[in-house]
């Protein structure tokens, strides 16, 4: 593998708007690598972590959803500071779309791909489909194409999970994620890992000013006026509450009408599967029974 050039090493330092960056200790060079050039590391795991890492891992201690939440919320906010060296061709003009998994993972020095096959894996007797693969040696994410773009980038959320709260080396393959079921018994780093996808994409903010914007309220009740608002040719059946909360959360997740005003679904806008934002919905208080 090449050394950089210095015209490479010049579009670095523009995207990473730092005129020092790759100079040792001694004003030479670090040898920066051409096949890296996509990954130098923009923001450090510590920055995030909020809390020394080292002494959470060695007493195997788990997060609390606190703590994921605190930490997504780190990283989110280190990423819109950083956001023109994150994406200086297309600088995001607002905070949700500077929310990229791949964006994040590249920041903390990860090279993210898309590669297809990643293989599979055998659970429970059944072959299951390898969709995100997660190398802490080589510091690389892989996710595979193959999948539904929400699966891809909940699974890639995922990987990121990975990375900051539990440091892994070696590798580490995943299951096609989407965040709506946790029908299976899972290990507790891989349901962190989801807990933190959830908030990294998701942030508690934006979702209750993007639900609000569409539905005039914080605490969404099942009212005949609500019933005939989100479905007219149903209300009966909406407006009598023959419904479960969790079918009422996926409504809401997935409505792109709500009375006259039209507008793109939750679930779209944050790109998210469905099940993903109505439990995210419920968790943030924003449907009552």
């Amino acid at each position: 593998m090449k050394d950089a050039s210095n015209q490479e090493i010049s579009a670095s330092r523009r995207k990473l708007q730092n005129p020092y960056a790759h100079l040792d200790g001694d004003g030479g060079y670090s040898g920066i690598k051409r096949a890296y050039t996509e990954s130098f590391t923009l923001i450090s795991a510590e920055e995030v972590r909020g809390e020394p890492f080292r002494e959470r891992r060695d007493a195997r201690r788990a997060y609390s959803d606190k703590d994921i939440e605190a930490i997504a919320r780190r990283l989110q906010n280190a990423m819109w500071r950083r956001r023109r060296a994150l994406a200086p061709e297309q600088v995001p003009p607002e905070p949700l779309s500077i929310l990229k998994p791949e964006y994040a993972l590249r920041a903390l020095g990860y090279r993210f791909v898309a590669s297809n096959p990643l293989g599979e894996f055998r659970e429970g007797g059944v072959s299951i489909d390898v969709a995100g693969l997660f190398d802490g040696d080589s510091h690389t994410v892989s996710v595979s194409p193959q999948f539904d773009p929400l699966v891809r980038n909940f699974t890639a959320a995922h990987e990121l999970g990975h990375a900051i709260l539990h440091g892994q080396s070696g590798l580490h393959r995943d299951r096609p994620l989407d965040g709506s079921t946790a029908a299976i018994q899972r290990d507790p780093t891989e349901v962190e890992a989801d807990k933190f996808a959830a908030f990294f994409l998701m942030p508690q903010t934006l979702v209750e000013t993007a639900f609000e914007r569409r539905f005039a309220t914080n605490r969404f009740t099942l009212t005949d006026d609500n019933a005939f608002g989100l479905d007219p040719a149903g209300v009966n059946e909406l407006a009598e509450r023959k419904i479960p909360l969790r079918q009422l959360s996926k409504t809401l997740a997935s409505a792109n009408r709500f009375h006259a005003q039209h507008f793109e679904s939750l679930a779209s806008e944050f790109g998210v599967s469905v099940g993903a934002m109505a439990i995210r919905l419920e968790e943030l208080g924003l449907v009552l029974e």
